[in-house]
């Protein structure tokens, strides 16, 4: 009796087993063709328009940073620079 459940045990895992190598066998094939002049003109294309849009952004973004943290450093260097400046007078009055 146990014979007979392991026998359609295994019977039942030889369909899944062929299936699996039925589809690794015959899904590995190579299905695509080289591209026509024309599809790759149409690609080139997409990708060169797609890739002037980013350089657009990232552009525009660089610009922007670049102003506000220009600004920003711009302000605490003239900030320093005037701190010292102070001191250094400060200092000059306190030695006369």
């Amino acid at each position: 009796m146990m014979r007979g459940m392991n026998k359609k045990s295994s019977e039942k895992w030889n369909v899944p087993i062929f299936l699996l190598i039925f589809l690794v066998l015959f899904s590995c094939r190579n299905k695509g063709s080289e591209l026509s002049s024309e599809e790759k003109y149409t690609v080139d294309t997409m990708y060169s328009k797609r890739v002037a849009f980013f350089r657009a952004e990232a552009d525009s973004l660089c610009l922007v940073y670049y102003n506000n943290h220009f600004k920003r450093v711009r302000d605490s260097i003239q900030k320093e620079t005037l701190e010292e400046i102070e001191l250094l007078l400060n200092k000059k009055i306190m030695s006369e």
